[in-house]
């Protein structure tokens, strides 16, 4: 069964990624590694978050050829709406993976 706390950290790992990418969901990670539920999901947020970061800041640079100007927002987009389903399914108390990095965050 997961509990309360569960719950709370591991939406904190996920929603962290809007606005402090990384940090929360590292910190997390190494301060709780007796639970596996929350493990799994700070895993998962910082494997994302870096892989999202990244490919985000990759678009930044081309929008001076014109391809950042659609790549931005629908990254931005994406990003928003994948994070906010991982939410609810940990608020529901199910275990949620990413598209494209879990296999990435398997090996972590």
């Amino acid at each position: 069964m997961v509990t309360t706390k569960e719950k709370g950290l591991s939406i904190l790992c996920h929603g962290s990624g809007i606005f402090f990418p990384m940090i929360v969901s590292l910190s997390i990670l190494l301060l709780y590694k007796k639970s596996p539920f929350i493990r799994l999901h700070a895993r998962e947020a910082l494997i994302f978050q870096l892989a999202f970061h990244l490919t985000l800041y990759a678009s930044f640079l081309t929008l001076h050829i014109y391809i950042g100007f659609i790549l931005v927002p629908v990254l931005l987009l994406y990003g928003t709406i994948v994070i906010l389903i991982a939410i609810i399914k940990v608020w529901e108390g199910q275990s949620f993976h990413y598209p494209f990095t879990s296999r990435w965050a398997k090996k972590l």
